[in-house]
């Protein structure tokens, strides 16, 4: 066993090598998707610097570890920007497989759009740190996160509720609009009309009821939905208190006034 491979050795004490738990995961399109993934985002985030050093007015002016943030932020504006375009494509051009067995129907286009969020999740556990390597409460919650969510797009792989997956998935379509709104932040654009646009996109598209429904509908994870959004929601809630670096709660009038805002968007 000392001269077996970690990978080897962990499928080795799966039921029949890993293959009845990870199935089609385990396929080289798959698996190849996921690693050049992982190879991607890290190139990305090497570029990034670069790019926003030329284009980004006062990038340059952040300390290391805003720079840190804003490559992670930017990183991951582009993967929850991608995979959204292609769950929706899923959603709009539907697989047959999937419309046929929504339990375990097998689609190639869901896997990839999975191997990519496993890769992203994956490569994001370099980001669960601050700029000095440090690792504090939040950044070891956000690790824990990471490696569920990895596991989750995984596993679904085998296949196992694809059709409910790219549904959850579509969560990320709330993501571009907070990593934005960070990166804003992160350049010293607080209580600008940009941040505040951005925020309530954030919020009116993460609890917009269609969203809801596409994702439970028709049949059920009605358990599973709530637990998932809401560690979702949790996350992000606590991902804002750090990147503004303070929590004020909300008067009243602000409270009335995204109300009458939501209200006047529904109608």
């Amino acid at each position: 066993m000392a001269r077996m491979g970690v990978v080897d050795w962990a499928l080795s004490v799966l039921p029949d090598g890993g293959a009845t738990v990870l199935g089609h995961a385990l396929d080289s399109d798959n698996v190849r998707s996921c690693g050049l993934a992982v190879l991607f985002f890290f190139l990305l985030r090497g570029l990034t610097p670069s790019v926003a050093t030329a284009y980004v007015p006062g990038y340059a002016s952040l300390n290391k570890d805003g720079q840190f943030k804003f490559n992670s932020y930017a990183v991951a504006l582009v993967h929850a920007t991608a995979v959204s375009v292609l769950c929706l494509s899923l959603v709009v051009f539907p697989d047959r497989a999937l419309e046929r067995d929504r339990l375990y129907g097998l689609s190639e286009r869901a896997s990839f759009v999975f191997s990519i969020s496993a890769g992203f999740f994956l490569y994001d556990l370099s980001n669960c740190r601050d700029a000095d390597m440090k690792v504090d409460r939040a950044s070891f919650l956000y690790m824990v996160h990471h490696l569920a969510s990895a596991l989750c797009y995984i596993l679904v792989q085998s296949p196992f509720l694809q059709y409910y997956a790219v549904r959850l998935l579509l969560y990320e379509l709330s993501t571009p609009f907070l990593n934005v709104r960070n990166m804003l932040l992160l350049l010293g654009h607080k209580g600008s009309l940009a941040v505040e646009l951005s925020e309530r996109c954030w919020v009116r598209v993460s609890c917009h009821p269609h969203l809801d429904g596409a994702a439970a509908e028709p049949h059920g994870v009605h358990g599973l939905l709530p637990a998932v959004c809401g560690g979702k929601a949790a996350l992000h809630a606590r991902h804002a208190v750090l990147c503004r670096g303070q929590y004020r709660p909300q008067r009243p009038q602000r409270l009335l006034a995204q109300r009458h805002f939501v209200q006047k968007a529904q109608g």
